[in-house]
């Protein structure tokens, strides 16, 4: 079908596998999740500076710590699901040497 063509990425047409080709949907997750951190980063330097100077109160900090470290450890995830994907692609195009030298 025709949608089916929007999902096979140049790696899935390379192996002949959508599934291969679906795998790498975690580079989208990865950097959308870097994003969402990065913005979050920010956004607790500006509650710190805020607070600094007595605009900003101590739960806006706390507030932009939790949604930080949520957005870490979501980055964190994104960033193992996309280097596990990675080796499965390297192993089906036989790139893993499987730790021989």
């Amino acid at each position: 079908s025709r949608n089916s063509f929007r999902t096979v990425s140049p790696i899935g047409m390379l192996l002949g596998d959508r599934r291969a080709a679906q795998r790498f949907s975690p580079i989208r997750a990865k950097r959308a999740a870097k994003l969402v951190a990065d913005q979050a980063k920010e956004n607790l330097d500006v509650a710190n500076g805020m607070y600094k100077y007595g605009v900003g109160s101590a739960l806006d900090v706390i507030d932009a710590l939790t949604t930080y470290s949520s957005a870490e450890t979501s980055y964190v995830t994104a960033l193992y699901d996309y280097k596990t994907a990675q080796a499965q692609i390297e192993k089906a195009m036989g790139l893993y040497g499987g730790g021989h030298k």
